[in-house]
């Protein structure tokens, strides 16, 4: 980079500008840090050691599953809204927003819902020490996972496309407020559940504030019909993980969660399909033609004929 930078010049205008866009991204980053790791060194204060192992181990393997498959549909989607925005103007970033936000609905309700009814068993990869207090906070813990993802993978969206990004890192100050004021007065009346009350009033300041400045800043769809489509396809895969017999329950942990997530795969899939919830039916033909593409053999040529 040395090598490359021989001969060039500082332009101060660029420097002020990427400074501007650039640094209060990273202060909402280290709020964001702050605000999902801060309870830990109020669990510690007021607990011990163990405590922190045990609310880590929950808390870590119910929002990080959540968080890869934010991740992983954001870097699909953020570079096409930038480019729809650059090239084809804001009312076909509007529907490429909506797009997103309903495929992200789609998919990460389910995966919240199915980590709450699966906590249990899917607790095996955890150590003893930790296992039985982690997975009373895992079902919560799902729904932090998913309101810290709205926040971050699609609010906050809204203030990049807009170039106000010290707007961005103004809404995440109030949460982290609430959580330190939260966790000093809950910790040491409820232990690890005030921990969790904490984080889910703080998220949820978070994701009411982040939307209404967002939406003043840009005109951030709103999916409420996925909204209400994917909760009610979440809401019959419980039930239907709820009313599995008995001798589920009484199966190695492994098979437990192999069975209980594969019959509420099932079960929300028919749910969403006929009711055709973000697009899903076009998502999953698209999908499929993809696939019988990339299978299907091409055609060979005529084989030469023989020489007489």
């Amino acid at each position: 980079m040395l090598k490359r930078m021989a001969g060039g010049a500082v332009n101060k205008v660029r420097v002020k500008q990427y400074f501007a866009y650039g640094m209060p991204i990273c202060f909402a980053l280290m709020m964001s840090y702050i605000l999902s790791q801060g309870d830990l060194f109020f669990i510690k204060y007021f607990m011990d050691d163990l405590a922190v192992g045990q609310y880590n181990a929950g808390y870590n393997l119910a929002n990080r599953s959540l968080d890869v498959l934010f991740i992983w549909i954001a870097m699909a989607i953020t570079p096409i809204a930038i480019t729809s925005l650059e090239q084809d103007g804001l009312e076909t970033t509007k529907k490429v927003l909506k797009n997103y936000g309903e495929i992200l609905l789609l998919v990460i309700l389910p995966a919240a819902t199915g980590i709450a009814l699966v906590a249990e068993p899917a607790g095996f990869i955890l150590g003893e020490s930790v296992r039985a207090e982690a997975v009373k906070i895992m079902p919560w813990i799902a729904f932090v996972g998913v309101m810290n993802g709205f926040i971050a993978y699609y609010a906050q969206r809204a203030f990049m496309l807009s170039r106000k990004t010290g707007l961005l890192a103004m809404t995440m100050i109030p949460p982290v407020i609430v959580n330190v004021i939260l966790n000093i007065w809950l910790i040491p009346l409820y232990g690890l559940s005030g921990a969790v009350w904490a984080t889910l009033a703080a998220y949820g300041v978070g994701l009411v504030l982040s939307f209404v400045v967002a939406r003043r800043s840009f005109p951030l769809p709103l999916p409420v019909k996925a909204l209400v489509q994917s909760a009610f396809a979440c809401v019959v895969m419980a039930g239907a993980g709820l009313v599995l017999p008995d001798a589920v329950d009484q199966l190695a942990d492994v098979l437990e969660l192999l069975v209980k997530a594969s019959v509420g795969a099932v079960v929300y899939a028919s749910v969403v399909m006929s009711l055709n919830t973000a697009n899903c039916r076009t998502l999953a033909r698209d999908v499929l033609d993809k696939i019988k593409t990339r299978i299907k053999p091409s055609k060979l040529e005529p084989a030469p004929e023989p020489m007489p």
